[in-house]
């Protein structure tokens, strides 16, 4: 197809030179340099050239020796004399040619950027800046050639001169020069080997000089107008006289931005450490975000140079960029769409591998764009390293340009105002913009629920991505059709693959159903010969996955398809062969794609018909035998995995779960009908139970013959299929033969691992799946067996078999269970003291044995307790800690077993740890505040007199004390039996007010609550009054600025509750004061709650008499309704106090004498507040 053109170009070239008015000598080393701008590919075209040229042998060698070696110039031209007299030879000749320019690559396209991200696209566009680069050669046709010392001169006056600033005079000769520096420019760019970062670097300084000498030349050149101003500017090129614009120059500058940022990823990945980590992931992060930047730099700069001449052409037709510079400008687009696809998909990466990678608490964060050029200072004035290009554009940004620069060329060629129109080549360079476009959006097309608009419309557009990728391969396949046999544009499966990917990732509704449509589409035009490339094992396997992984929408109908594709291809693949072609073959990847259906089935919702699933549980055994008979005859890519049987064990296991959930709930509902269950009647669920075990335990059978299993997968998997037969079991509650079977399995897995098998290795999660059926089953000899088998896990685990280790959760099922369990207490002890260093590794895992969850297990016996865990903590100090073991010797450790002894009633024994903390010159053992913190809680609880003392000594020893150590010192001169103990600590409570500044404490709420709840238990009968003025004092030191010591709801509620506690020996007066504080306190609530109001009409009952005590009743109780918190208690007391004229004003002559008959919106808050 290139090869037609060339010679077409160059034929043109021979009629230009013998027409023109010039002598040969002048101009025959640069019309043969024109044509020698190609490489060997076009070896056949120059050869025919110069054979019917007017140019000598000896010089034809010499141009080629410039180009290529001497030897194979002399060996080309060697033989030209021989063929002059072959007439015949040409079209031979201009076959092979044709032959030779269609060895094109094709292109590749790949679905994920494991483990070549910056690989992916390389080299894809490397014919077609070749193919365009052809193109011009006949019109680069500049007399004058610039030397690197013209151009950088020029570049100096003109551009990066200060005095440059501004409007400034161009001599005539200076713009002459400007041509040819700007040709010059971009032949370097090109020329270009990029191979390193400093070449880039120069490529676009020299693309970007290119473009601002344009810029001069439109400002200070002429402009040709007229019919034939094409022909005066392109004739002012020999005479010198006038300096006109031309779309060569254009195009100079738009081939110069193209090539600067051909293969810059190739020269970046050298600079990556390849190993996967939080360094690699950041760096490629960084990248990719530097290749978007230069990407949309160079494309915004090609558009704007392309729009700025169509403007000029509307005065000056001959202005119009050529059909290369609008395909040239359509490539970068394309590649524009690639790089922001390989960003964001990057970025999104990065995240979510430092999200899931994360330790201790701490989470790294990519950099934010804005830090770019943070560590390249070089490159922080660079206009192609700047960040803020990344926000220009969006994931569809480069799509849409390429539409429209699309949709202009049409205009164009409909409106006939220009020599340009929509070709193949613009078509596939729009059509490579919208398929390298990777989304998979959130929502499918059609049923966008958000309630954001704008994010609405942003779905829907994306997912037309891939509807607007297909027209666009339709259109072009019609219009290479359309052309004669020298076709410009191949076709390529990396379209097809393209599009069929875009079709199964955009999560569309019908996404699946479109890909497999483009897929059949794509057959039918192959076997009609309209398009020459077939459909291949990655194609159907793209389709296949696509329905695969929505099998969780429609578990039953999208597994059967996938089978029934994976089948239609094992057909066109045989049909293939039996016509001598090979070019789609059956690969392992195919039937595991379409396996995988099933498991991601698996995940479906509102799956509970164990009829369904059992269904599907069959169509997975029988296209498991089905790989199984394939794989017996001779197929191997056909043989299953492990995976594959683990899968279909999975859905028996789900099968079998849901029939004895089905029984499990007739069984309650008999029950709650008062008929007694006695098991199921229903011999055909007894037959489909028997006959889904049957299966499971002849897929194990096959398993162990090993003569099925695919050689690719490792055997260690085969251990999930035993899982997952043992949780088929587990999952069968109502079995009698359960505890047998799992017993049975787990034990013959043990058996293989003893007999040497290095990948029958039991795991943890079996020995769990086993302890839990046998403990289920309430048999003794079973929990016994149970028993044996934790010690058996035991033993693997100190022999050092991987994923073998007792879980905190096992041992606590057993010690439940067992009503001796004290071997199972001392064997969880050994576990522990041999796997200290382990633990602590492990410290923040969900399966560690710890030594705090072991305590938690003793804690029906905390002296037990203590006993263990101390004796455990002096071990270590006595031998001597370890780096690793050092960590147990920390003062949070020895808490621990402090507050054991106070909860065993041992305070003297806390102590004696305190002190040896005290005395301890271990690193980290010293007590802290918690340890003190202990300590006077305890003695607060044991021995209430001693107790302030002691915690006053206690308070001294805490080097920063903090409020809840003042709490602890108050809450114990508030037990100390002291007449005065209350009046002391509130006493101290607001003299912490005046001297916050020397010790930093500040009175808050907790204190004062405390000192509320020390006058709510006492016998003072003025406890309510100086309750309330401590509550006053707190709301007023509030109000001046100390925000801790608001009062909070226990604040008030303890208030009250000190006006009606102990009331016994109160005077009438004394109980209407205590009252009055009471609702005045219960009218400062802003938010009253149920239990409030029960305060309020104990407060009623027990304070208030007569005509006083039916008035506020009345007058509460309609509150209450109204408020909506009428508990049955509540209208009972309001019943048994209140007279029957109160009855009648609070119902409005409603004969209310039942809570059910009240109305629902006196009760409506009233049970959500109990809950």
């Amino acid at each position: 197809m290139i090869a037609n053109r060339s010679l077409q170009r160059s034929t043109k070239l021979r009629s230009i030179i013998s027409s023109s008015s010039f002598s040969i000598p002048k101009h025959r080393a640069k019309t043969t340099s024109i044509i020698l701008q190609t490489s060997r590919n076009h070896l056949f075209h120059t050869k025919a050239y110069f054979k019917g040229s007017i140019f000598s042998s000896d010089f034809a060698i010499q141009t080629f020796s410039t180009i290529f070696s001497s030897d194979f110039a002399i060996q080309t031209f060697s033989t030209i004399a021989n063929d002059d007299h072959k007439e015949g030879d040409d079209k031979n000749k201009l076959s092979r040619g044709k032959e030779d320019f269609e060895q094109i690559q094709e292109y590749t396209y790949e679905e994920n950027y494991d483990d070549g991200e910056f690989d992916e696209y390389a080299d894809e566009d490397d014919d077609d800046f070749e193919m365009v680069n052809v193109q011009m050669t006949s019109f680069s046709m500049v007399p004058n050639e610039a030397t690197e010392t013209e151009v950088n001169d020029l570049i100096h006056r003109y551009i990066t001169s200060p005095s440059t600033e501004g409007d400034v005079e161009m001599t005539k000769e200076d713009l002459l020069r400007i041509k040819p520096c700007i040709k010059f420019l971009s032949e370097r760019v090109q020329k270009s080997q990029r191979r390193s970062i400093q070449d880039v670097e120069l490529a676009f300084q020299d693309a970007t000089n290119a473009e601002k000498l344009l810029q001069l030349l439109i400002k200070h050149a002429n402009f040709a107008s007229g019919a034939n101003s094409n022909e005066i500017a392109i004739k002012s090129l020999e005479t010198n006289d006038e300096v006109y614009i031309t779309h060569i120059d254009v195009h100079n500058v738009i081939e110069a931005y193209r090539y600067s940022v051909k293969r810059i990823r190739s020269i970046l990945k050298k600079y990556l450490n390849r190993k996967k980590n939080t360094e690699y992931m950041g760096k490629t992060v960084h990248f990719s975000r530097r290749l978007a930047c230069r990407c949309i730099y160079s494309t915004n700069h090609a558009l704007g140079v392309l729009k700025q001449m169509e403007e000029m052409s509307k005065q000056y037709p001959y202005l119009l960029p050529s059909q290369a510079s609008y395909e040239s400008t359509l490539s970068l687009l394309a590649l524009a769409s690639t790089e922001l696809s390989f960003l964001l998909r990057s970025e999104g990466k990065a995240r979510g591998y430092l999200d899931s990678n994360h330790r201790f608490g701490v989470r790294d964060k990519i950099n934010p764009r804005s830090s770019l050029n943070d560590d390249y200072p070089e490159f922080v004035n660079n206009p192609w390293d700047d960040h803020t290009l990344l926000n220009s554009y969006g994931l569809l940004t480069a799509a849409k340009k390429a539409d429209e620069v699309l949709e202009n060329l049409a205009e164009i060629e409909k409106t006939g105002t220009g020599n340009v129109k929509v070709t193949a080549e613009a078509v596939e360079y729009a059509l490579r913009a919208w398929i390298k476009i990777m989304i998979r959006p959130r929502r499918f097309m059609g049923f966008v629920s958000s309630d954001n608009e704008v994010q609405s419309e942003k779905d829907r557009e994306e997912l037309n991505v891939p509807r607007k990728a297909e027209e666009l391969l339709w259109k072009l396949i019609e219009m290479v059709n359309l052309e004669d046999d020298n076709k410009k544009t191949r076709l390529h499966s990396y379209m097809f693959r393209g599009v069929i990917s875009s079709w199964s990732y955009s999560n569309h509704v019908d996404g699946n159903e479109h890909a497999e449509r483009v897929l059949i589409k794509m057959g039918e035009m192959w076997e009609s010969g309209v398009i020459p490339i077939n459909p291949t094992s990655d194609l159907f396997n793209a389709v296949i996955g696509s329905w695969a992984r929505r099998a969780h929408v429609n578990p039953l109908v999208i597994t059967e398809r996938c089978v029934a594709l994976a089948k239609h291809m094992e057909k066109n693949s045989e049909n293939e062969v039996e016509k001598g072609r090979h070019l789609l073959t059956m690969k392992p990847l195919t039937y595991q794609t379409a396996f995988s259906a099933f498991k991601s089935a698996l995940h479906a919702k509102d799956l509970e018909d164990y009829e369904e699933i059992l269904h599907i549980a069959k169509n997975a055994d029988q296209f498991l035998q089905y790989l199984n008979w394939r794989a017996k005859e001779g197929r191997d890519e056909a043989t299953p995995t492990y995976s594959m049987y683990s899968t279909a064990c999975q859905w028996y296991s789900k099968a079998i779960t849901a029939i004895h959930m089905g029984l499990e709930n007739e069984r309650s509902i008999l029950s709650d009908a008062g008929v007694e269950f006695i098991g199921s009647t229903d011999d055909e669920i007894d037959g489909v139970l028997e006959d889904a075990f049957s299966r499971l335990n002849a897929l194990i059978e096959d398993v162990e013959t090993g003569v099925v299993v695919s050689e690719n997968t490792h055997q260690a998997t085969g251990m999930d299929i035993y899982s997952q037969v043992l949780r088929a079991w587990a999952g069968a509650p109502l079995n009698s033969q359960a505890d047998e079977e799992v017993s049975k399995i787990l034990k013959k897995v043990i058996s293989l691992h003893n007999e040497g098998n290095q990948f029958a290795n039991p795991t943890s999660e079996m020995f769990e799946i086993a302890i839990k059926v046998l403990v289920r089953s309430r048999k003794q000899t079973k929990i016994e067996e149970a028993r044996e088998l934790m010690k058996k896990l035991e033993a693997l685990h100190l022999d050092g078999v991987p994923n073998c280790k007792p879980s905190i959760d096992l041992y606590r099922l057993l010690i439940a269970s067992l009503e001796d369990n004290k071997d199972i207490l001392e064997g969880m002890s050994k576990i522990y003291d041999s796997n200290i260093v382990d633990d602590l590794q492990e410290k923040y895992g969900g399966n560690t044995l710890s030594f705090h969850e072991l305590l938690e297990l003793w804690k029906d016996s905390p002296e037990d307790a203590a006993i263990w865990a101390e004796s455990t903590l002096f071990k270590v100090v006595e031998e001597g800690p370890t780096s690793e073991s050092a960590e147990l010797l920390k003062a949070k450790n020895f808490n621990a077993v402090v507050k054991l002894w106070i909860e065993a009633d041992k305070i003297e024994r806390a102590e004696n740890l305190v002190q040896f903390m005290e005395k301890s010159d271990l690193n980290g053992t010293q007590p802290d505040a918690l340890s003190y913190h202990l300590l006077m809680g305890g003695w607060t609880r044991s021995d209430p007199s001693t107790a302030y003392e002691k915690s006053i000594n206690a308070l001294e020893k805490i080097e920063f004390p903090s409020s809840v150590s003042y709490t602890l010192v108050l809450e114990a001169l508030i037990n100390s039996n002291k007449d005065d103990g209350i009046e002391e600590a509130e006493k101290m409570y607001k003299g912490l007010n005046s001297n916050k500044d020397e010790n930093g404490i500040w009175p808050n709420s907790a204190m004062g609550n405390k000192i509320l709840e020390g006058w709510k238990n006492s016998t003072d009968p003025d406890k309510s009054v100086k309750a309330r003025n401590l509550l006053d004092w707190m709301m007023e030191e509030y109000k001046k600025g100390n925000q801790y010591v608001k009062p909070n709801m226990t604040s008030y509620y303890t208030v009250m509750v000190a006006c009606i506690h102990r009331t016994r020996g109160l005077t009438g007066v004394e109980k209407r004061r205590n009252f009055e504080i009471l609702r005045k306190t219960f009218n400062e609530l802003h938010a009253p709650q149920v239990f409030v109001y029960q305060i309020m009409f104990s407060g009623i009952h027990r304070l208030l008499k007569g005509k006083e005590q039916q008035y506020f009743l009345r007058r509460v109780f309609k509150k209450c309704c109204s408020d909506g918190f009428v508990k049955e208690s509540f209208f009972e007391t309001f019943i048994k106090l209140a007279t029957e004229e109160s009855k009648l004003k609070v119902f409005n002559n409603c004969p209310y004498s039942k809570y059910e008959d009240i109305p629902k919106t006196w009760k409506i808050k009233c049970s959500a507040q109990l809950e």
